[in-house]
């Protein structure tokens, strides 16, 4: 559980100075994810070491959560990849090419 701790405090240590180093959302989904699939693998080995009781069912659920998210961030690069790098004014053209 100590492995999972530290890679989650790393986890939001590193997407926060991610998030002030990249400007494109595309850019910011990668790592994201690249991160999310980080405390995946740690919370996989926290999982493979056979912690039992309420340990394992936290790391169980966490590892869950992080595969839902892993997930949600695939739904989002594709479509951020789909959208494709529109300008906009004011930030509204993605708003009004839909209507």
């Amino acid at each position: 559980m100590a492995k999972y701790l530290l890679a989650r405090r790393r986890l939001i240590a590193a997407w926060d100075m991610a998030d002030e180093r990249k400007t494109d959302p595309l850019e910011k989904l990668q790592e994201a994810r690249r991160l999310a699939v980080e405390a995946r693998r740690k919370l996989a080995d926290a999982l493979a070491e056979g912690h039992r009781g309420p340990v394992s069912d936290n790391t169980r659920r966490h590892f869950v959560e992080a595969q839902a998210a892993i997930e949600a961030i695939d739904r989002a690069i594709a479509d951020e990849n789909k959208l494709g790098k529109r300008p906009t004014k004011g930030g509204n053209d993605a708003l009004q090419a839909k209507k």
